[in-house]
């Protein structure tokens, strides 16, 4: 039998055909990805680059001694400290995140095969809530984005936790006239809130102890407990809500070895300074300026006499004691972060461990018989009138 010459080479010219149009689709192919990759290298370029926590935020990084003479500066007050909080880095102000958030979205359209396709997600999420941050509000087209993202099993939780975070700072609603607190108080919220969705984040739970620092101790004790009982808190976390707890036992009690004589009969603000930080000098003089408080400072540092020639030359305010890097008050009371402060009351009992400046400042007022101030978006006490 004779082979059939004519339908061999149909069949030969078949094959190549198809292999032509296999090596014509993988070559497409191939640009494809190539174009989807460079248009994800020049997008992400585009973004501002963030400033990254520390790997260990329950430690803070050494600091170089400063000379003696340094000039101390006043802290920012609690309206600028608000504002600076709720600014975007000077970088990431001059992005236009509109136009950021725009090109992610063109992103998708073109390129919807890309393995960035998620990563692109998350930058178009962030780019529509970093200026919503403190509205209070966010429009129903990006919240339902917002959703779907948190949603989608298939996003590692480290990623969709940096969503959640910034989603809950855009719902904060910071307002003319807010007080510190009611901004402390539901940034805990928010941070417990993130604790529960994200149990196994470590950052979660760093959020919730540095949130439970910033409002008062008594606020904080239970979410300190919260924090020590959870299998999910990562160690050096529990150390600290640890530390907040023995703290809070001190609470209602009368500071033992402290000399008091000095505050005749005045609430106290107690407070431990150290060379490393001469600029909290600059809010203990406006504290200073309260009438019907005492002061009374405790200096850490192990060189005495480079803290005396410093005290000296700016006079800390209030009665100083020297007590060295060992400082047994600071043991007793548990302090183990400087500069440090504690309210007590008339009578010496101690009631707080303020961990920000405008917490102090308004507990000291508060129990001088003033009015505590109610800080605006431009910087202005308004009950004072005047800026600080």
């Amino acid at each position: 039998m004779r082979p059939n010459f004519t339908r061999i080479f149909i069949f030969c010219v078949i094959q190549c055909l198809c292999a032509g149009t296999e090596s014509i689709a993988s070559r497409q192919e191939t640009a494809d990805n190539d174009s989807a990759e460079t248009a994800w290298q020049g997008l992400q370029s585009k973004f501002p680059r963030r400033r990254s926590a520390p790997a260990q935020a329950m430690q803070s990084a050494p600091r170089q001694q400063p000379a003696a003479t340094t000039e101390p500066v006043p802290l920012a007050s609690a309206s600028e400290r608000t504002v600076q909080e709720n600014q975007p880095s000077a970088h990431s102000a001059r992005a236009d995140w509109r136009k950021l958030a725009r090109e992610s979205r063109d992103f998708v359209v073109r390129h919807p095969g890309s393995k960035h396709i998620n990563e692109v997600r998350k930058l178009e999420l962030t780019a529509e809530l970093v200026p919503l941050r403190g509205r209070g509000r966010v429009p129903p087209e990006i919240q339902s984005k917002i959703d779907a993202y948190l949603a989608d099993p298939s996003i590692p939780a480290v990623e969709r936790y940096d969503i959640s975070a910034m989603h809950k700072e855009a719902r904060l609603e910071l307002r003319a006239g807010m007080r510190m607190e009611e901004i402390t108080d539901t940034r805990l919220e928010n941070a417990r809130a993130l604790a529960a969705e994200f149990p196994f984040e470590p950052r979660a739970w760093t959020s919730l102890l540095n949130a439970a620092r910033n409002v008062s101790l008594r606020s904080a004790a239970e979410v300190a407990a919260q924090i020590v009982k959870s299998p999910q808190a990562p160690d050096d976390v529990k150390r600290g809500a640890q530390l907040l707890l023995d703290k809070h036992a001190l609470l209602g009690k009368a500071p033992a070895g402290i000399d008091l004589s000095s505050a005749s009969g005045r609430p106290v603000l107690l407070y431990f300074w150290t060379l490393q930080k001469p600029q909290f000098i600059g809010f203990l003089r406006l504290c200073a300026e309260i009438d019907g408080i005492a002061l009374i400072g405790i200096n850490i540092d192990e060189d005495e006499t480079a803290a005396r020639e410093f005290a000296a030359m700016h006079s800390p305010p209030g009665r100083q004691f020297y007590e060295g890097a060992g400082s047994p008050a600071a043991k007793r009371l548990h302090v183990s972060r400087f500069p440090a402060m504690l309210v007590l009351d008339q009578n010496g009992v101690l009631l707080d461990y303020p961990d920000n400046t405008y917490g102090a400042f308004d507990e000291m007022k508060q129990l001088a018989g003033h009015q505590s101030p109610a800080w605006d978006a431009d910087g202005v006490n308004n009950a004072a009138g005047e800026s600080k």
